[in-house]
């Protein structure tokens, strides 16, 4: 399967527009509390109309790539993510230096709904194609690019061991699901 080999997958299906937007709302509002600052982004409370996308998320999106990507669940299992997810929105930066890259978990996989349209210019990140199954730090920097452009609505997954880069823009929100493999 392509994800297994490029790392990420793009998700079959759409969030209504109306959830978004509500979403969208929410993180916008400045009303949120914001529970974690990192370099990239920021993340905030859950409000409930999330807890609604990821329900709707769940009952409608083809899982298959999840399920690749998490390599060892059986053929008739459905993912779970783990609660609580994150919400969140990409900061203006300096961005990182040259060839420098980074990863997340390698026992999750991620799972990116796009509240506002993701691009690398407001935030997004640009994976490092195959990285994943690289060891040498130094062969990653020679990975093709694959910016995540994502239209409000709409998800992708990836490995938690993907390698990753940025631009220095920010402004785009999320949600991001997880997803632990077993072990």
């Amino acid at each position: 399967m392509a994800a297994l080999a490029a790392g990420y997958a793009h998700l079959e299906g759409t969030i209504p527009p109306d959830l978004i937007q509500l979403a969208a709302d929410a993180i916008s509002s400045g009303k949120l509390r914001t529970t974690i600052h990192t370099l990239k982004h920021h993340e905030f409370e859950v409000p409930n109309v999330c807890y609604s996308i990821c329900d709707y998320f769940m009952a409608t999106f083809n899982l298959e790539p999840i399920k690749a990507l998490l390599h060892y669940l059986p053929a008739d299992t459905l993912p779970q993510p783990l609660r609580p997810f994150r919400i969140g929105q990409f900061q203006e930066t300096t961005g990182p230096s040259p060839g420098e890259a980074f990863s997340e978990r390698t026992t999750h996989v991620y799972v990116t709904i796009a509240i506002t349209d993701l691009k690398p210019v407001n935030g997004a990140y640009i994976f490092l194609e195959g990285s994943h199954r690289l060891q040498d730090p130094k062969a990653k920097t020679r990975c093709d690019v694959a910016p995540m452009r994502l239209l409000a609505g709409r998800a992708e997954a990836w490995c938690g061991n993907l390698s990753y880069t940025y631009l220095t823009g920010g402004g785009g929100s999320f949600i991001t699901l997880v997803f632990e493999k077993p072990i």
